[in-house]
């Protein structure tokens, strides 16, 4: 073998970037969107690490520290009860960030099931899933998760499965359409020439290529999710104990004295716009580096 084959050979040999670590190439190049990602890291490492750093007990009464504007020792003030602002908005976001995770992934996994369901169980199965989703999407996804809560009871869970299904038909709808377009695509008719079964190509081959609009989809509906669960606690429909803080309890709670204690909303809203924007442009960003036609 001649030098110019030996050094050739490791060119030849040298594996090309694989696909996803070229999708996190194109979002690193997308200033908004890391940003977004930093700002949503920052809120996620607050919210694990809220015991540790949170400086008093979220729970804790106190009337005499009651109304505090925010001052070195609570530095977003104290509510009505001289609970600190600053700790309640730190474990409050336990709760939102986690409520909100496993609401998205609740409805993920509905949709999921539903979405395949529809393209592999036939034309009759098809008509009724899409007319059940139908019936689902007729409804505000905050009053369909309403009825669920007051069907089911308060509480954490209740709440994570109610939010959950009013996003299913959304992913329903939209795991079907993709799953749609690759029916007809070449690869999926070549499997089916050479007598590949209907559901390993659709489990193996059509699901793993349908996954991209559902990444980006669950992506953004994160910070509705998370709007949808302060929205309920807004509406008195939070945690059973009034006690636990979590972000739309507390602006309830503020909005009463909002033009005598601004400060009593301004923490728990700021954080919440905060991780909503995050989230989007997160979002905007996932859906621009895994398809990049969609900025042409």
């Amino acid at each position: 073998m001649s030098a110019a084959d030996t050094t050739a050979a490791p060119a030849t040999r040298a594996p090309s970037n694989s696909y996803w670590r070229l999708v996190f190439r194109r979002l690193r190049r997308n200033r908004p969107a890391m940003a977004g990602l930093v700002c949503l890291v920052v809120v996620i490492l607050a919210a694990v690490t809220a015991p540790i750093i949170a400086p008093y007990d979220p729970m804790k009464v106190s009337l005499a520290d009651a109304y505090q504007s925010p001052n070195a020792a609570h530095l977003m003030g104290t509510d009505k009860l001289g609970r600190d602002i600053l700790s309640r908005v730190l474990w409050g976001s336990r709760n939102s960030l986690k409520t909100g995770f496993f609401a998205v992934l609740w409805g993920l996994a509905i949709g999921g099931v539903l979405g395949s369901l529809a393209l592999w169980g036939g034309r009759i199965v098809d008509a009724v899933v899409m007319r059940f989703t139908d019936v689902l999407l007729a409804f505000p996804g905050i009053l369909l998760a309403i009825g669920v809560i007051s069907w089911l009871g308060r509480g954490d869970v209740q709440m994570t499965l109610a939010v959950g299904l009013s996003l299913a038909p959304i992913f329903t709808r939209l795991l079907r359409a993709s799953l749609l377009s690759l029916q007809e695509s070449d690869f999926v008719l070549a499997l089916r020439s050479v007598g590949v079964p209907r559901r390993q190509i659709l489990f193996r081959h059509m699901l793993p290529n349908a996954l991209t609009p559902l990444i980006v989809q669950a992506t953004l509906q994160l910070g509705t999710t998370i709007l949808t669960v302060a929205g309920l606690g807004f509406l008195g429909l939070g945690p059973e104990d009034p006690r636990i803080p979590e972000w739309g309890t507390m602006l309830i709670e503020g909005a009463q004295m909002i033009q005598t204690f601004p400060h009593l909303v301004l923490g728990p809203g700021a954080c919440l716009v905060a991780i909503v924007v995050s989230v989007n442009l997160l979002g905007d960003g996932l859906r621009d580096a895994l398809d990049p036609r969609v900025r042409r």
